[in-house]
């Protein structure tokens, strides 16, 4: 089994929900043909029986196993600040996951791409790396670029 050097976490709404099929298209094949290896994870805070029964409009980007959902509990008064929490856990989890299959593997090479600025604060705080979108038109061509320039520094 190849292993990766690089991990992308995809939040779904606002990110892939909105973004062009082609764009999405163009991501895919991307990191299916790059070398070194990128693995893709969803990390969202749908609740947990989205990620039991994921949809179809997920699945083409990650296995079941790969699916990470709302990873802890929701402070109705900072529901923003839970989600962001969640995030982390997940990226947590997701590095220990990938470290088993490649113990080189870094933190700020597990990539957030999310369309909230409060997801991608949190996961920098904890040593991962981020990338914003407009939640308007998600993953873009301009998004899959800063992809490309980050993964230069995880070969």
């Amino acid at each position: 089994m190849e292993k990766p050097t690089s991990v992308l976490c995809l939040d779904i709404d606002g990110t892939i929900t909105t973004a062009e099929p082609d764009t999405l298209n163009h991501l895919l094949q991307f990191t299916n043909e790059r070398r070194p290896k990128t693995d893709i994870f969803i990390n969202t805070a749908r609740p947990q029986s989205y990620c039991d029964h994921f949809w179809k409009s997920t699945r083409e980007f990650a296995t079941q196993e790969k699916h990470k959902c709302f990873n802890g509990n929701i402070d109705t008064n900072n529901i923003t600040q839970s989600v962001a929490q969640s995030k982390v856990r997940n990226m947590d989890q997701i590095y220990n996951e990938t470290k088993l299959m490649n113990p080189n593997l870094q933190k700020p090479c597990h990539i957030l791409i999310d369309d909230m600025n409060t997801n991608i604060a949190e996961v920098k705080k904890a040593g991962y790396d981020g990338i914003l979108v407009d939640a308007k038109t998600g993953i873009s061509q301009e998004t899959i670029n800063e992809i490309k320039s980050k993964l230069k520094y995880c070969e």
